[in-house]
């Protein structure tokens, strides 16, 4: 995920993966930009988001 954003972990309503492995991040009240977290990222993201 880029750095510009501040994501509270409510706000995550769906975590999918992109056209070129990056996973897609989409919020609640969902915003206009398109969230990306990278491929090197997504895994640790991923595990992260699992232990909460």
């Amino acid at each position: 995920m880029s750095r510009n954003y501040i994501v509270s972990l409510k706000s995550i309503h769906k975590l999918s993966q992109s056209f070129d492995y990056k996973l897609k991040l989409e919020l609640t009240p969902a915003i206009s930009e398109i969230i990306l977290i990278s491929r090197e990222r997504g895994i640790s993201f991923k595990n992260w988001l699992d232990s909460k």
